[in-house]
């Protein structure tokens, strides 16, 4: 198991995940999700 550091696409956080499920978008907590995800909306 890799883990790789990624930056949240809304707030600029640090975050480490498992390589394989890394995705294009990545948010740190829910609220990021929420307000990121409805800006492009």
């Amino acid at each position: 198991m890799e883990f790789v550091t990624v930056t949240c696409q809304n707030c600029g956080s640090k975050m480490y995940v498992q390589s394989k499920s890394v995705r294009k978008e990545m948010y740190c907590t829910i609220h990021c999700l929420e307000t990121g995800t409805s800006s492009k909306i």
